[in-house]
């Protein structure tokens, strides 16, 4: 019936109304059959307009009705909708007696009118509460005049001052000058005579007054410029909206807060009109040290805002506080206690709140535990259970378990792997509380239905919007969910609650005491940690990390460590919240902190750990260096192997947090001077320098008449790890290979590369043979290898090189455009360059005792009494398993020659993160190489779909498929866009995806002319992978204790 009613209800415009309000009543209407036409008419507006019904019919009646009906209106009161229905009746019996009674004289027939009506009325005066007549025309009540009338012409006593008025709804002024941070608008308003007021500005105005003879500046919002009004209006209506009222205060009239707060200005009486006079001209320089009485607030006693007061605004402490409510952050910054001072409070509308919080419309049930005793603290303790969670959080938990004081809402959340952890973890909440208070939990209510366990299903929900904003705001992965919602906990404990007394928080109904927030930061903040040096002087005494919450039983942050762990501690420094320009300071100290040696970072941990800790690292010593506990980040997600989980996550967090601002790897040597990371691409090029003189690559010469020398190019490349943190800054030189000429430059060029499905092998022996499979890297590998006795190769000086004074003076040249470089060895790019480092290292390795593979070129193996090595190659990157770990590490120890880098267990190996556990095997996958696909593409954000290829695919009319063009465009996909997506695509089907192997292979069917029905198929398939980017090819093998390993092949 009600959305019925909805559906079919009258609706009338604003400009309709005004036009049926300022109309007078039908002569054959009554009197109270107009006044329930003007309410209908109020109601259909969809606004209050309950004051225009009472001025209809006090000013659309008869003349002489008017001036009688004028003299009974109050104005003090607000009932607009009961005065007007009086005056309706007694218009009507005004009215009949005035038909009866005309004839008589004008004194005659208003006697005998009031002394009729008076003899018919039967209600009770709600002034003096006898019956007979109304409380407007109460003898008992004087009669006060009209205030407007005061007004109602302009006069020099109002010049400069601000009216203030109980009959404005709004701010008004008559001088556009008055009004900063002006806004145009198009509104009307009603003036008391019925006449419209257009409005065409609106801003806000900082006003010098005096409160208690003592200067103060005032700023009013929301203040509308009306060119047609009198005077300059302060709406009363307005200020007690935000919490003032006028009162007495030391023998004079002042506007002040209703809780006894400071005097915002003080009031003077004129002509029986309350003004407000300004102290100094409306436009001024506000000084830093005054205090401003925003009348857009409520005002509270004044604060000192000291050193320690943490300042900022109203959106700024919105986000640090877990995006809570606007509300409760204003109503914590008032505690003098709290520690923060808002510097501005304009409400923003916050993105991540809508994406973090937003819930379908509908109405709520009714919470049935409301009528359980809550008398006391601990009486009746909720609870409820949820999960399982996707994905896992980094702890491996999949439920979280909370539970809710009904007296107090304190709130605890604990977080669980399995559901029967609950009964655990509850006597562990009841160390706050009485052990004989009475609990409800999910065992007995519906799923999805609130109304059975309300109060802690619906904290569920707070707690999940928290977290939901905080993680998409900080761009930490989802598995630390778990961390984000017991820091949710722990701020909805401190934070201003609805249902108790006051507003009063949970820890402040437990304490009696204020909360202090100063130690609230933004979830995800970066920040210092102090580091102990131990015995080592020359250490780092601080390490880059992230705030992920504060410690509920220890004092201090817990903070999350790139190579370490996740610690509670409170040696935190240079808090900063995450905006674009301080992450790129943290990837800064980061690229800093990656120069320690990874065994001293791991040796150099937080102070304030627990000796549960310690006891798990002390345990953690004994075991293979390889094997760790293993936990579960996403759905098949297992931590890689030769790392604690503490180390992934934090790789993972900082790969998240840095990586999302940071800066595309430089294209020119011009881009890279140009970069913000300029100094830091200058050390890496003196480096690489340094390293191709050491290895003695070059020497530099004169340039001879008629040579043919080579251009040179800078390649700037950002290293990663496995997990995508950032290692370091690599600039390589590498020759313009294709200015080379056959036979003059180069002669033989090929090289072969390993097999993926030999890759996959070694895996699988490694979990065969229990030993995990090593990553080896030959630093500036090419540069190894000598280049042919019979070609001589020049380059041109290469951007940025400087050439001695001395060095000019010995050839005999002027200026640097006279030399050149001959190569004595290979470089980077060269044609030859592949061939000539692998015949190289082919030499050694058969020089130390390999045979090479007769199925695969670039894998060797060597059985030495009994124990086989196997070693596969792809160009300067080896992987290297055993029958036993002596072994593997005796053969790095074999390769001192070409200086051969121990990477340890594979953690990334050709752009494939391994995981590796003891007991299940090698999980590979290729997430970020599917995410760098796709920021290369445009297609970071894409809606991924279920199938990597549809039906339509076997639909498409080849003949008439549109071709993509050759040439380059703004916006336009070209043949080349479609061959680096079609690489991208088959490497990845190639090493660890096999499902879209049907759906690249045809995609890739004319990769030379290809058309717009193959790229919205290249399309598909990367949008398939952007929503299954997390699946993992598992090479699980077979123990060593069971039946032989079967290969085919």
């Amino acid at each position: 019936m009600e959305r019925m009613l909805d559906a079919f209800k009258t609706n009338i415009t604003p400009a309709q109304a005004m036009k049926l309000f300022t109309a007078p009543k039908d002569a054959k209407r009554s009197w109270p059959y107009h006044y329930m036409y003007l309410v209908a008419i109020s109601e259909a507006t969809g606004s209050s307009a309950d004051y225009l019904v009472l001025n209809n019919i006090v000013l659309y009646a008869s003349p002489q009705l008017r001036t009688v009906l004028m003299a009974k209106v109050d104005q003090s009161r607000t009932d607009y909708l009961q005065h007007a229905e009086e005056l309706a009746h007694f218009a009507q019996s005004w009215e009949t007696e005035s038909t009866k009674q005309k004839s008589l004289g004008r004194e005659t027939v208003n006697a005998v009118r009031e002394s009729s009506y008076q003899r018919k009325e039967t209600r009770s005066c709600h002034e003096c509460g006898r019956v007979g007549h109304l409380r407007a025309t109460c003898p008992d009540r004087k009669q006060r005049a009209d205030l407007t009338l005061a007004v109602g012409e302009k006069s020099g006593e109002f010049d400069g001052v601000w009216i203030l008025d109980s009959g404005s709804s709004r701010h008004l002024v008559n001088d556009e000058s008055l009004l900063e941070e002006v806004d145009d608008c198009s509104d009307e308003c009603v003036q008391p005579n019925g006449e419209l007021l257009s409005i065409t500005k609106r801003g806000k105005v900082l006003q010098s007054v005096t409160a208690c003879d003592e200067e103060q500046v005032v700023e009013l919002t929301n203040v509308y410029f009306a060119p047609d009004v009198v005077h300059n209006l302060i709406s009363y209506g307005q200020l007690d909206k935000r919490g003032f009222e006028l009162r007495q205060h030391a023998g004079r009239r002042v506007v002040a807060a209703k809780d006894g707060g400071r005097v915002a200005f003080d009031v003077e009486m004129r002509c029986n009109v309350l003004v407000v006079r300004a102290a100094v001209g409306p436009r001024h320089e506000l000084p830093s040290d005054v205090i401003m009485a925003a009348l857009s607030q409520e005002l509270t006693e004044p604060v000192e805002v000291s050193g320690d007061v943490q300042k900022g605004t109203l959106l700024e402490f919105h986000k640090r506080l877990a995006h809570l409510n606007y509300d409760s952050v204003e109503r914590l910054a008032k505690e003098p206690s709290s520690g923060i001072y808002l510097t501005d409070h304009k409400r923003v509308n916050c993105l991540t709140c809508a994406e973090g919080k937003q819930t379908k419309n509908r109405r709520s049930k009714k919470d049935t535990g409301a009528h359980s005793p809550i008398d006391r603290v601990g009486g009746v303790i909720c609870s409820d259970l949820k999960g399982p969670m996707t994905p896992k959080d980094r702890l491996g938990n999949r439920y979280m378990i909370n539970f809710v004081d009904f007296k107090s809402n304190y709130c605890r959340v604990f977080l669980a792997r399995t559901k029967d952890a609950a009964a655990k973890l509850f006597e562990h909440f009841l160390v706050y509380f009485e052990k004989d208070s009475t609990a409800r939990s999910t065992q007995r209510s519906e799923a999805r239905n609130q109304s059975s366990n309300g109060k802690a299903e619906r904290m569920h929900r707070t707690i999940m919007n928290m977290a939901r904003c905080m993680i998409f705001a900080c761009g930490l992965p989802l598995r630390f969910w778990g961390d984000a919602v017991q820091y949710a906990a722990y701020i909805l404990n401190r934070a201003p609650t609805n249902s108790n007394p006051g507003r009063a928080s949970p820890l402040k109904v437990l304490t009696g005491k204020s909360p202090p927030l100063g130690e609230i930061v933004v979830f995800g903040s970066p920040c210092t940690v102090y580091r102990d040096p131990r015995k080592k002087n020359f250490a780092q005494r601080a390490q880059t990390a992230m705030i992920v919450g504060v410690g509920e039983e220890t004092k201090g942050y817990r903070v999350y460590l790139p190579k370490d762990r996740v610690v509670t501690t409170h040696h935190v420094k240079n808090i900063e919240t995450l905006d674009k320009e301080q992450n790129l300071q943290v990837q800064r100290l980061y690229l800093q902190g990656d120069e320690t040696p990874v065994s001293e970072a791991q040796a150099s941990v937080a102070e304030a750990t627990s000796a549960r800790s310690k006891k798990k690292r002390a345990s953690s010593k004994k075991k293979k260096p390889w094997a760790r506990e293993r936990h579960v980040t996403r759905s098949v997600a297992k931590n890689a192997g030769g790392m604690t989980n503490e180390t992934a996550q934090s790789q993972e967090a900082a790969r998240d947090i840095v990586n999302s601002v940071t800066e595309h790897d430089p294209k020119t040597y011009q881009e890279a001077m140009r970069s913000k990371l300029k100094d830091k691409w200058l050390a890496a090029m003196a480096e690489e320098l340094r390293a191709l003189e050491d290895n003695g690559v070059w020497r530099v010469v004169r340039k001879l008449k008629g040579a043919h020398a080579l251009h040179t190019k800078w390649v700037y490349k950002t290293k990663m790890d496995a997990e995508g943190a950032i290692e370091r800054l690599k600039a390589r030189l590498v020759a313009c290979g294709n200015e080379q000429e056959f036979g003059v430059d180069y002669s033989v060029t090929f090289s072969a590369v390993i097999e993926m499905s030999s890759v996959k092998l070694i895996f699988v022996l490694a979990r065969k043979w229990r030993v995990p499979a090593k990553h080896g890297d030959v630093p500036n590998a090419y540069v190894k290898a000598d280049k042919e006795a019979e070609l001589d190769i020049f380059l041109h000086l290469p951007r940025g090189m400087m050439i001695p004074e001395d060095v000019r003076r010995r050839l005999g040249v002027d200026n640097d455009s006279e030399l050149v470089l001959e190569l004595l060895k290979a470089l980077y790019s060269l044609k030859q360059a592949g061939r000539l480092w692998n015949q190289l290292l082919h030499k050694t390795l058969i020089k130390l005792g390999f045979a090479q593979s007769l199925t695969d070129m670039c894998v060797y193996h060597r059985r030495r009494e009994g124990i086989l090595v196997v070693v596969g190659v792809y160009v300067d990157d080896l992987l290297v398993t055993g029958m036993e770990q002596q072994a593997v590490d005796a053969f790095f120890g074999e390769l001192t020659e070409l200086s051969i880098k121990d990477l340890g267990p594979a953690s990334k190996f050709l752009g494939m993160r391994v995981s590796y556990d003891e007991d299940e095997g090698y999980d590979l996958d290729h997430e970020l190489t599917i995410e760098e696909m796709l920021r290369e593409h445009g297609m970071a954000s894409v809606h991924s779909v279920r199938t990597p290829i549809g039906a339509e695919s076997n639909e498409i009319d080849e003949a008439s498929d549109e071709l993509l063009p050759t040439s380059e465009g703004d916006g336009v996909v070209t043949v080349r866009k479609f061959q680096s997506l079609m690489g991208s695509l088959m490497w990845v089907e190639r090493c660890t995806r096999p499902d879209i192997a049907y759906a690249v292979h045809k995609a890739s069917r004319r990769t030379h002319s290809p058309t717009m029905s193959d790229w919205k198929l290249g399309k598909r398939i990367a949008r398939y992978l952007a929503g299954t980017k997390s699946l993992r090819l598992s090479m699980k093998g077979q123990g060593a204790s069971e039946e032989p390993l079967k290969v085919i092949a």
